[in-house]
């Protein structure tokens, strides 16, 4: 790319990092840790799901209910859940 040559150092030891030049580096240096990560949805569904239907249905009504009937929440003037404490071992 065409970009400007970096200004000279400050003489001696005297160098400061400024804010600007970290927004500056930002738009040109990705962070190795994100190279390295690759994000991998799997597909499961309820029915994946064994047993635990009161749970599946509590969860169901908390989790998905918000986003397929956002409207009717808003015209009763409630809002929805900001997030699901799950407790307990793995696997129960």
């Amino acid at each position: 790319s065409d970009l400007p040559p970096p200004p000279p150092p400050p003489p001696s030891s005297a160098r400061v990092v400024l804010l600007s030049d970290f927004r500056a580096a930002e738009t040109r240096v990705r962070p190795s840790a994100m190279r390295e990560v690759a994000v991998e949805v799997p597909r499961v569904a309820w029915s994946d799901v064994g047993g635990l239907d009161s749970v599946k249905a509590r969860l169901k009504e908390v989790v998905e209910w918000p986003m397929q009937h956002a409207g009717a929440l808003a015209r009763m003037g409630v809002s929805a859940p900001r997030g699901v404490l799950l407790y307990g071992p793995p696997g129960c």
